[in-house]
């Protein structure tokens, strides 16, 4: 409980100290849906130079993904870390519950599922954006 508190009063804290990106966000990145959404594309994509494209776009140059499992930082890293999800789990979906946003920082409810539906994990995903409205950090835990 006391790490919940703690981690509570450093996202409060940073977000009265961070002007929100989102607000200088191009008007496609201001939606939080759609950030999400383009997020998880990434982890569809199987081509890992298309994939690497789209996460250009999306993605802070060095932008950090952490999980329990995994930590990558920059985009090829980040690149790999996807193709080897992919290896791992062929065909595997994404099921997206709550979302929420609070200035600069998202956070989702996912679902992970096999090709037959079956649940294979479930977990919570924040993000932070960057002020360009790219994605900084993603922090998973499930």
């Amino acid at each position: 409980m006391k790490h919940w508190i703690l981690f509570l009063i450093l996202l409060c804290t940073a977000c009265a100290q961070t002007p929100s990106p989102v607000a200088s966000a191009p008007e496609s990145d201001r939606d939080p849906a759609a950030i999400v959404s383009s997020y998880l594309a990434l982890w569809q994509e199987p081509d890992p130079q298309q994939r690497l494209q789209q996460m250009a776009a999306l993605w802070h140059k060095s932008g950090e993904h952490r999980t329990p499992r995994t930590h990558s930082v920059g985009l090829a890293e980040f690149n790999q870390e996807i193709g080897d999800f992919q290896a791992q789990f062929p065909g595997a979906q994404v099921r997206v519950g709550k979302l929420r946003q609070t200035g600069p920082y998202l956070s989702f409810d996912f679902a992970l599922l096999d090709t037959s539906g079956q649940l294979i994990v479930e977990g919570l995903d924040y993000l932070e954006l960057a002020p360009n409205g790219k994605i900084r950090r993603v922090i998973g835990f499930f």
